[in-house]
């Protein structure tokens, strides 16, 4: 990883017209919150690991310095210093000043929330570049508290200014265009990769802790917020243990793991549930995995599925509008139940734990799914082609040849 530091000064101007791509390597820069316990911080490592060296110059915005997951070496990384929302006019006039010096011809913000920060900076930035905001999940729902809506009005004022969008399924662009009127005929749908190499490379390192075989093991991934419903997967677990012993893994932390906590301790489940935290190598777990689960309200398309998938593990995931369906064929490539209902969930994973053809029929074919339609190969010069000649009109100029 390169570090760099920018000179942070005042622009005095701005050139209101985009930058056109010269035959130079064309400079992207992506921004990101952290490099670290998301599904939108593991696109943005695997796509910068990917990228084409010989066509792009990269580098990476980070609002604050986690980095966990894979970055590649040759690219250049700015930390924003972000503290909450007390520093985001600073957050806002930094962005602008790494954008000044880097001089990017393309910008990509990998999730709505960035998307803000983005078209804040680029109001008072001396250059213009293409900028790609991509969208990760579920618009209808992010946007319903209080804070949701200030940052909702705060997206479309800055989101007529984007060239393009993308959204990683295509329930979730349809949704997006819904919210956001101004973004109507210009979603492109571009599905997650998964680096397929590198988690079987993961995969294969010694796990820590002993992960016994003699009973079913279960393994959950995600940020321990209330929309993952960590609540429902213990609940449902709980009904799972009357029917079998089984252990389940919990990896993830968030705002919920206390409540958790103190779930699994009421409903006397101690000694079942290892709550192992955030680890940078999850997958010699998940490997042991008899079933993967997920079971939340809403999502944009979870890596965690698909990476569940990819290592040949079968997975129940609850109906949370978007990602899951287009991830899962109900009784062919996983199970799908119904969202909170916690019952519901514990009926499906009981269902594979008792029937192993089923088990290795699922996992089979998803895996095999996975493997055609979310391999880098696939999906990456899908990004490329974004990124190359034909993305450089303007929302103008579209209008115009319209």
């Amino acid at each position: 990883m390169q570090l760099f530091n920018p000179n942070f000064q005042q622009p005095t101007s701005r050139h209101l017209a985009p930058k056109i791509f010269s035959s130079h390597r064309k400079r992207i820069l992506v921004v990101s919150g952290t490099l670290s316990g998301g599904g939108a911080e593991r696109f943005t490592s695997t796509l910068l690991q990917h990228l084409n060296r010989s066509r792009y110059d990269l580098s990476l915005a980070l609002f604050r310095d986690e980095i966990a997951y894979p970055l590649a070496q040759d690219v250049k990384v700015s930390i924003l210093g972000h503290r909450g929302p007390l520093t985001s006019m600073k957050t806002v006039r930094r962005l602008a000043r790494v954008i000044d010096t880097t001089k990017p011809d393309l910008i990509l913000s990998t999730m709505d929330y960035l998307g803000m920060f983005v078209g804040e900076a680029l109001r008072t930035s001396s250059v213009r570049p293409f900028w790609i905001a991509r969208t990760s999940n579920n618009p209808e729902f992010l946007f319903r508290s209080v804070r949701g809506r200030i940052r909702k009005a705060w997206l479309n004022r800055v989101y007529p200014n984007a060239d393009m969008f993308v959204a990683n399924s295509a329930a979730l662009a349809q949704s997006f265009q819904q919210v956001f009127p101004c973004s109507q005929g210009r979603v492109q749908v571009i599905k997650n990769p998964v680096d397929l190499d590198r988690l079987k490379s993961l995969a294969n390192a010694e796990w820590p802790e002993t992960v016994s075989r003699s009973q079913p093991n279960l393994f959950f991934s995600a940020r321990l917020q209330p929309h993952k419903r960590p609540d429902v997967l213990v609940k449902g677990f709980r009904q799972i243990l009357d029917q079998t012993p089984a252990k389940l893994w919990i990896c993830g932390e968030g705002p919920m793991r206390a409540k958790i906590e103190n779930m699994v301790e009421r409903l006397g489940l101690r000694h079942n549930v290892r709550m192992v935290g955030f680890r940078e190598n999850i997958f010699p777990l998940l490997k042991s995995a008899t079933v993967a689960v997920a079971t939340s309200d809403y999502e944009g398309l979870p890596n965690n599925l698909l990476e569940a998938q990819a290592l040949g593990i079968p997975v129940v995931s609850t109906r949370s509008l978007f990602g899951p369906e287009e991830i899962i064929r109900d009784g062919q490539t996983g199970l799908l139940t119904e969202g909170g209902n916690p019952v519901d969930f514990a009926d499906a994973v009981l269902r594979l734990l008792k029937n192993s053809s089923l088990r290795k029929t699922i996992s089979t074919r998803a895996q095999l799914e996975v493997n055609e339609a979310f391999s880098v190969p696939t999906t990456i010069p899908v990004w490329e082609a974004l990124f190359g000649e034909e993305g450089q009109l303007t929302c103008n100029d579209r209008k115009a040849a319209a």
